[in-house]
């Protein structure tokens, strides 16, 4: 078993959504990993975090 960590920082511009996908899959791609599991968190209290994932290798 392998574990992979990865802290992602990025600057947003106010309310709205941030696209997070060709940087996860950027990262995912490099890691050399192929079946897994990807847990993500938000660490700051003002904002949330919506998930719609797919990666195709």
């Amino acid at each position: 078993m392998q574990q992979v960590l990865h802290q992602l920082e990025l600057a947003t511009h106010g309310q709205g959504f941030t696209r997070l996908d060709n940087r996860i899959n950027q990262w995912l791609g490099g890691t050399g990993l192929w079946q897994g599991m990807l847990h993500l968190s938000c660490l700051h209290t003002s904002c949330s975090l919506a998930i719609k994932l797919s990666y195709i290798n």
